[in-house]
């Protein structure tokens, strides 16, 4: 994105500039960065399905696991 002084030069005001050019790159931004935070959202949550199913296959007694189990509760 320009600098203002760059891009406003294009439309008749400013509110046009704002409706135009800086809503349509905001709503790209946000986009974006939900998109990102959508991926590392799945991320976590697939290591700790991997973490959980480690210590269901584990060969520790069933006391361990559950105790294993509670730190990864929060």
């Amino acid at each position: 994105m320009g600098t203002m002084a760059q891009t406003q030069r294009f439309y008749p005001d400013v509110v046009e500039w704002w409706e135009r050019h800086v809503k349509a790159h905001l709503k790209r931004l946000i986009r974006r960065e939900e998109a990102e935070c959508n991926k590392n959202h799945n991320i976590m949550e697939y290591h700790l399905y991997e973490c959980l199913y480690d210590i269901l296959r584990g060969e520790a007694p069933e006391t361990d696991k559950y105790y294993k189990f509670r730190r990864y509760k929060a």
